[in-house]
């Protein structure tokens, strides 16, 4: 990676990875750039750096589906990966949160509309809870961010989720980097509502990513 050493640091200082900062004072951390700016290769880069630090990190795509959507998409792949590398921590969040089972990869269901079928059948504050039981109880094993990548695409589920895994008065452990394309956000684009409400919340700072 070249010439993005100030951006990489200012990540790692943001979330609380360099300096170390304890667990009870992690800060959360919203990354906007325009298309092909670099994001991703950013991210890839905090994933190495964090990694050999001893922190772990796991990370969910929001994808275009046009007038269709898919709930927690994003969320349902970091179960995913929370799952496979996690196993007895995940077990026994499973067992204590059943609710999380609606997000384990393949019971996603895409529908058309703002308000998917799978949605509406999802208790969303069990949901919510479950989603912020297992990121914490991974992170007690160690330090942990969590990355939702091309937020412009996310669902209205995964940004009310996101939403409170962000308001969270405990960080429990984790931060959360969450990134988006700025040129894709137009005047009436619903991610600007959550932008707002998200950058007035205590311990989110905000990194905009230049050419």
């Amino acid at each position: 990676m070249v010439g993005r050493d100030a951006e990489l640091g200012a990540v790692l200082a943001s979330i609380g990875v360099d300096p170390h900062r304890g667990a009870d004072r992690l800060t959360d951390l919203l990354i906007a750039g325009d298309a092909g700016v670099g994001k991703s290769r950013l991210l890839a880069a905090v994933r190495e750096e964090a990694e050999r630090r001893g922190w772990s990190m796991v990370s969910g795509h929001c994808l275009d589906f046009g007038d269709a959507d898919l709930a927690y998409l994003p969320f349902s792949e970091v179960v995913g990966q929370l799952v496979e590398s996690w196993p007895t921590a995940m077990q026994q969040v499973l067992q204590a949160h059943p609710a999380l089972a609606k997000l384990q990869p393949g019971r996603r269901t895409r529908s058309a509309g703002t308000g998917s079928d799978d949605d509406q059948a999802v208790d969303r504050p069990d949901l919510y809870r479950a989603m912020a039981a297992a990121l914490a109880a991974v992170a007690k094993q160690n330090p942990l961010i969590l990355v939702i990548d091309d937020c412009h695409w996310a669902d209205r589920s995964t940004r009310e989720l996101l939403t409170f895994l962000l308001s969270r008065g405990d960080p429990a452990g984790f931060a959360v980097i969450v990134s988006y394309r700025a040129d894709d956000l137009h005047r009436r684009h619903p991610l600007r509502r959550h932008l707002a409400e998200w950058g007035r919340l205590g311990g989110v700072d905000r990194l905009q990513l230049g050419r």
